[in-house]
């Protein structure tokens, strides 16, 4: 039986930072903005934002979806030479 402040553990943690590094990755691919679909609680949220922070050229942002709390990962916003 799970508690309800339960974080999941270790493995969890990691399975949430090969998902935040892999949709990092589409995301540089792409140029293309994705929202992560699943519900996550306050603490995978911050575990994702802690990945993408270390993730050159790619940034998240929390944002609210009908009363849910969901994660878009965009390109970094960076100065560029011309």
């Amino acid at each position: 039986r799970r508690d309800r402040n339960d974080r999941g553990g270790k493995r969890d943690d990691e399975g949430l930072k090969r998902l935040a590094n892999k949709l990092a990755s589409k995301v540089l691919n792409t140029s293309e903005a994705l929202i992560i679909e699943k519900e996550l609680n306050g603490y995978q949220r911050r575990v994702v934002h802690m990945v993408i922070k270390d993730f050159d050229g790619v940034d998240s942002e929390s944002f609210d979806a009908d009363g849910v709390r969901k994660i878009r990962l965009v390109l970094s916003s960076t100065d560029s030479e011309d």
